[in-house]
């Protein structure tokens, strides 16, 4: 079993061929109603509206990782 899983963040057709191979696929909240379809999760946030952030926040709080990082970033 492996420790790892690639995520793909997309939003237009163009997309869908590398979307449909990777185990996180994602789609922006403006995306393509198509890429919408296969996405596994859809952000709230749209393409260059804070949607790559959402996204590595929910990667680094699904990994036990936000916080101490937070807190890492607090204390300097």
């Amino acid at each position: 079993m492996r420790d790892w899983m690639v995520s793909f963040l997309c939003d237009d057709v163009i997309d869908l061929p590398a979307m449909i191979r990777v185990g996180l696929p994602i789609a922006v909240a403006d995306a393509h109603a198509e890429v919408k379809k296969k996405a596994a999760w859809v952000t709230e946030n749209g393409g260059g509206k804070g949607a790559v952030r959402e996204v590595c926040e929910l990667i680094m709080q699904a990994q036990g990782k936000y916080e101490t990082r937070i807190d890492a970033y607090l204390s300097v």
